[in-house]
């Protein structure tokens, strides 16, 4: 049985921990300036215009000023491993929570929904093995993808 102040503490951790991985900010389009009654969005030139740039597979932005982390993604669409890890321990070894510890990976991809864009995980583990449509369509609506982000 769990202890509820574990529980707790969990979530706590859980929130801190996204908190400070800037989780909150990444592609926030409800925070972007632009055009709310036309729908139009700045460019990615427009909106990242004075931040450092950290060039990688998904390019980062750093907005030292407003303490943000922007995630530009070149190819929506486009299926990739989500890998979790800590960049530094907590200090107690009791927690598990060492430096470098990976905490699990999967497949996801990022969809653009409206103005929102979505990190989804596909379902790999429930799969219909048939040509037929309806059968397809029946899996894959008891066995939903999971919505991670967004």
């Amino acid at each position: 049985m769990v202890r509820k102040e574990f529980k707790i503490f969990s979530i706590t951790m859980s929130l801190v921990l996204l908190q400070i991985l800037g989780a909150n900010s990444f592609l926030e389009a409800s925070e972007v300036q632009g055009d709310r009654n036309s729908g139009n969005l700045p460019s990615i030139q427009e909106l990242t215009e004075g931040m450092q740039k950290m060039d990688g597979f998904l390019p980062l932005y750093w907005d030292e000023d407003e303490g943000e982390l922007w995630m530009e993604i070149p190819e929506l669409n486009q299926e990739m491993i989500h890998y979790v890890g800590y960049g530094a321990g907590l200090g107690s070894n009791d927690l598990g929570l060492d430096r470098g510890a990976l905490r699990g990976s999967r497949m996801v991809k990022f969809e653009k929904i409206g103005r929102k864009v979505l990190m989804v995980q596909p379902n790999y583990q429930f799969r219909a093995v048939t040509d037929n449509p309806s059968e397809i369509k029946a899996v894959r609506d008891a066995f939903a993808r999971s919505v991670l982000w967004g």
